[in-house]
């Protein structure tokens, strides 16, 4: 189920701001493609991935950037870690915010990665608000919050 916003004391703010039915799946095919996408480092799994994001996107506190930065960040970290795993735990949570066009959703993973030398794993909170562009979604802002991490050698 959507989350509401809070009601506030301008009627504007006051609307019920709420995702119809198709929206809200479209919305949860919008999470399974990104997964999908995330899990595949090679070119066409990052091309698919980059074009789930805006043009200009507020970056994991980075700030905001565009598209050749995210390819060039997502390039290192799959050089980095050439074996990734990333499961969703649980079903997302969707909330439309006050604009009444942009849907944050936050999703529990469960994460592994690994390379040669070493491998992590671990659970996360990632936070994606995404608005409408053409028929789909676009990425605008991406946050994680690791919740556990562990670590190992091979």
């Amino acid at each position: 189920p959507i989350e509401q916003p809070k009601a506030t004391a301008t009627s504007e703010e006051q609307r019920d701001l709420v995702l119809e039915v198709d929206e809200e799946t479209r919305v949860r095919r919008f999470i399974e493609l990104y997964h999908q996408a995330q899990n595949m480092p090679d070119l066409p799994g990052l091309q698919g991935l980059l074009s789930l994001y805006a043009d200009q996107v507020n970056y994991f506190g980075v700030g905001v950037v565009a598209k050749d930065f995210i390819l060039q960040d997502k390039q290192a970290y799959y050089a980095r870690w050439p074996m990734v795993h990333f499961d969703l735990a649980g079903a997302p949570s969707l909330r439309l915010l006050k604009d009444g066009q942009t849907v944050e959703v936050r999703f529990e993973i469960v994460f592994m990665v690994r390379n040669a030398q070493k491998w992590i794993s671990g659970n996360a909170v990632n936070t994606l608000r995404l608005r409408p562009q053409g028929q789909g979604y676009v990425i605008v802002d991406e946050k994680q919050t690791v919740l556990s991490r562990n670590k190992g050698s091979l």
